[in-house]
């Protein structure tokens, strides 16, 4: 009753809750007009929800995916605060589990079905954690000294499902296996990165022995900032991530200031620092890394939705010296094993912008969802079944979105998904 009147921006100001819980238990035996009406017409504006109970078959189902996926309630609901239908919960999907034959929201139970299938579906492309390949992953950490935290901290475009926990637990050997995508992920990365004993280790500052900060410096401190693509704090964070010791005493305000000429003299170890590790940076920014198969995947969704190759370079003034279409058809078309670390990372950061960006979104009207449900119902494929059973299904287009489009808990949908949903619905046969 109290979250009615909340929620209802008509009703008079002094219509209270006490009021209307009198009026259903009969306690009162008029009201006033204007709040009858007001009240029965803030009722009809609420949606109207379809429930349905949890049959033995529906429960076992349930039971069955949270014990194959290993993900439990909380872990199912963890990040989908603006996915999930309104008033869904981890607590009510525990009491799902614990009772059958309970009634619940149709919407609430599809919701939780395409999830879990969902995740169940991505969990078949794993991978035993066999010896070897653990022997694998702890070289390359002793190798580059970079440990889990590190190494995921400032990682791009990291898989789903990716954490320092699961990383941590590859290694000490208390996963049997692993989701091929993040192993592989995982180990390029590692990879990717330079010998510990490779990295410039400076001293400590000290007073002494100041010099002049000549503009000669200067010009060829900027300079190499500029080929790396880093100023002084994206520098600094460059590396902290390579695990590259900094001297006490050195701040990117103060090579911010050097570069500014807003000082005088400067010490020797400090031009030493910047030079040392803007040169590894530009060493680092253009090494030569393998095109992974998740990269290529990646890219041929973005090619199948019209994004590569071309209209990947339209109005861009910042792309990489050499990159060029022809550079990404040798990805895509598997000549080209390995590509530069720097001209990969722009087009998946260029990628992922464009397919975001650039979609326009549509209203989820009561009519999209009214024929979303109609072609579910004729053809007898749920959301899950739809795309899993699809090889061209658009990048990040999940189950879990086409039911928040279904049960109305998001407003809008990008263009090209729901138009690719309802083709794929239509064009199926009747189940």
């Amino acid at each position: 009753m109290i979250k009615l009147l909340k929620s209802a921006p008509n009703l008079p100001k002094d219509l209270k809750s006490p009021t209307v819980e009198n009026w259903i238990n009969g306690r009162a035996k008029t009201a006033k007009k204007r709040d009858l009406e007001a009240v029965m017409g803030a009722w009809r504006a609420l949606p109207r929800y379809e429930f349905v109970t949890l049959s033995a078959a529906r429960h076992d189902r349930l039971k069955e995916l949270a014990a194959s996926t290993g993900i439990g309630p909380a872990a199912l609901m963890r990040g989908q605060r603006a996915h999930k239908p309104d008033s869904l919960s981890a607590d009510a999907v525990k009491r799902w589990l614990a009772n059958p034959e309970t009634t619940l929201r149709r919407d609430h139970y599809e919701w939780v079905l395409a999830r879990w299938e969902e995740i169940a579906a991505r969990n078949q492309n794993m991978i035993a954690l066999t010896a070897e390949r653990i022997d694998k992953l702890a070289a390359e950490r002793e190798r580059t000294g970079v440990q889990p935290t590190i190494l995921l901290k400032h990682a791009d475009n990291a898989p789903d499902g990716l954490t320092v926990a699961v990383l941590y637990s590859w290694l000490l050997g208390k996963s049997k296996a692993a989701r091929q995508d993040c192993y592989d992920y995982a180990l390029s990365l590692w990879r990717s990165l330079p010998d510990r004993a490779a990295r410039p280790q400076p001293g400590q500052l000290n007073h002494a022995g100041r010099v002049p900060l000549t503009g000669e410096a200067v010009a060829r401190l900027a300079a190499l900032s500029k080929k790396s693509g880093m100023g002084p704090h994206s520098l600094f964070k460059w590396a902290k991530l390579q695990g590259i010791q900094i001297p006490k005493g050195l701040s990117a305000s103060l090579l911010r200031q050097c570069l500014k000429r807003e000082i005088k003299t400067v010490n020797p170890a400090v031009l030493e620092f910047a030079g040392r590790t803007w040169e590894a940076a530009c060493a680092y920014k253009i090494r030569p890394v393998p095109v992974e198969p998740w990269v290529k995947d990646k890219l041929q969704v973005w090619q199948r939705s019209g994004l590569l190759t071309e209209k990947l370079f339209v109005d861009t003034a910042d792309m990489p010296e050499g990159l060029d279409a022809d550079v990404v058809v040798g990805w895509l078309s598997g000549g080209d094993l390995e590509a530069r670390s720097d001209h990969l990372e722009w087009v998946l950061a260029r990628g992922k912008v464009l397919s975001k960006s650039s979609a326009p979104r549509v209203p989820v009207s009561a009519a999209i969802r009214e024929k979303l449900i109609a072609e579910r119902e004729r053809t007898g494929v749920g959301q899950t079944r739809l795309l899993s059973e699809a090889s061209d299904v658009p990048f990040d287009l999940r189950a879990d979105i086409v039911s928040a489009w279904i049960n109305g808990s998001i407003a809008s949908a990008r263009k090209d998904y729901l138009d690719w949903v309802l083709r794929r619905w239509e064009a199926l046969p009747d189940g």
